[in-house]
């Protein structure tokens, strides 16, 4: 479980494919997306490969957490 206030990992997939979806539309722009793309680095403190790394080396990750980190992935990567 995440800390309080912290969002699931059902949340958390819920709001990447939203982003994604938002970001394929063209409803964020380019010069936007690029501003949620350092607040994550901020929020997360690291990048989206050494989060993912970091996650494997505790435990596998179920199919749930690999569709996440590859949406995520995704959408930073753009």
């Amino acid at each position: 479980e995440g800390a309080e206030g912290d969002p699931s990992p059902e949340q958390l997939l819920e709001m990447l494919k939203s982003l994604k979806e938002l970001q394929d539309s063209g409803a964020i722009a380019p010069s936007d997306f690029e501003a949620v793309k350092s607040q994550f680095k901020e929020a997360f403190g690291s990048s989206l490969d050494e989060m993912v790394d970091e996650a494997r080396k505790e435990k596998p990750l179920n199919a749930q957490e690999e569709e996440m980190f590859e949406l995520l992935k995704s959408i930073m990567e753009d």
